[in-house]
């Protein structure tokens, strides 16, 4: 698991992300990236999307702005995202866009990951700092990991949340954490609670049907408003069976 910071500012794709670009095409020690990965947002965001060099122009030593590709995500806080894929020399960016089609182009940055130190796909949760900045919580989401009746616990709400998962308890200090996988039953019993002005509050209260080829994640999300009380969401993921090769 691993958290960064963003950064701020605005630059254009002829600036600073061809310079970067150069130095990763130059220098040998650059990570080189092909991985997948889905992503949700703790508020709502809009023009999103990241950058990426071209596969033709990977191996050159000062790319210019035609090189690189921005691509547009859909993300919220509903849920998971469509599955995207990073290929290229890293770090990912992810960045502010304006206008739409072939004229879409950067406006700023708005958060720089190191990419995953680990194998297979990828869950990034983007969490809006300021309006021009966002940190990224990143981790191990592959289905190795993180298998078929099974719940993992995300707490991006800055606040103590505890509660029961079935017959166990669990707890959560308010830093953004992500717990190891529990294995669960196909009847599970959710029941969620943050602590406000030093007493217990109830935030979630459910009992939940889980399928024999889905895994879970409950994400503990800021309140809308102070006052107001933490979000549950529960992110359900279907796991396909491999495909038996002849």
């Amino acid at each position: 698991m691993k958290k960064w910071s963003a950064s701020n500012g605005v630059f254009s794709i002829l600036g600073w992300l061809i310079l970067s670009g150069s130095l990763c095409a130059q220098g040998s020690a650059v990570p080189q990236f092909d991985f997948e990965f889905t992503i949700m947002a703790t508020d709502r965001l809009k023009d999103v999307a990241y950058v990426q060099l071209k596969p033709a122009a990977r191996s050159k030593s000062r790319p210019v702005a035609a090189d690189f590709e921005v691509i547009p995500v859909r993300v919220n806080s509903q849920g998971r995202s469509d599955v995207y894929r990073f290929q290229g020399p890293g770090p990912i960016r992810f960045v502010r866009t304006q206008g739409s089609k072939e004229a879409l182009t950067v406006k700023r940055v708005l958060a720089t990951w190191n990419g995953p130190s680990w194998r297979g796909s990828s869950f990034v949760a983007l969490m809006p700092l300021t309006e021009e900045k966002l940190e990224v919580f990143a981790f191990n989401d592959d289905k190795t990991v993180h298998g078929a009746r099974q719940v993992r616990l995300l707490n991006v709400s800055g606040l103590k949340v505890a509660g029961v998962l079935g017959g166990s308890t669990f707890e959560l200090t308010p830093a953004v954490q992500v717990s190891d996988p529990r294995p669960v039953s196909g009847n599970l019993k959710v029941g969620v609670t943050y602590e406000r002005f030093g007493k217990p509050v109830v935030a979630f209260d459910q009992s939940l049907i889980v399928s024999g080829n889905e895994r879970l994640l409950l994400v503990f999300l800021p309140p809308f408003r102070p006052g107001a009380d933490v979000r549950t969401r529960v992110v359900r993921d279907q796991l396909r069976a491999p495909v038996e090769e002849n």
